[in-house]
């Protein structure tokens, strides 16, 4: 329901992490700073309305991106991981590759 709490709330916490997903310090306790919300009721409503936890949604957000830009741009892997919020470039393409099931160079042109 497009009304409730948990749904504006579950909103409201998409659009700052589409908005902050390239810090590397992203936290749930920034989104729970940002929409002036107790970090576990914001945790249990996310998960409620979104089937993920913020975690999970914060991963696959900067997954979709960073595939995203491997194939529309001619980056180096750790311009790309730094672009999505990965400090270290060997932990984001673990993380790709746990994610997609391939590495990114294997997408790479």
């Amino acid at each position: 329901n497009a009304n409730t709490k948990s749904h504006t709330v579950t909103e409201n916490a998409k659009k700052y992490i589409e908005a902050h997903y390239m810090e590397t310090e992203l936290s749930i306790t920034d989104i729970s700073k940002a929409l002036l919300i107790n970090q576990t009721y914001l945790r249990s409503m996310f998960k409620s309305e979104m089937g993920l936890t913020l975690s999970e949604y914060i991963t696959k957000y900067r997954m979709t991106v960073a595939k995203r830009l491997i194939y529309e741009t001619n980056e180096k892997m750790s311009v790309i991981a730094e672009q999505v919020g990965y400090s270290d470039v060997s932990y984001f393409s673990k993380s790709f590759k746990k994610y997609y099931g391939v590495s990114p160079k294997s997408l790479g042109k």
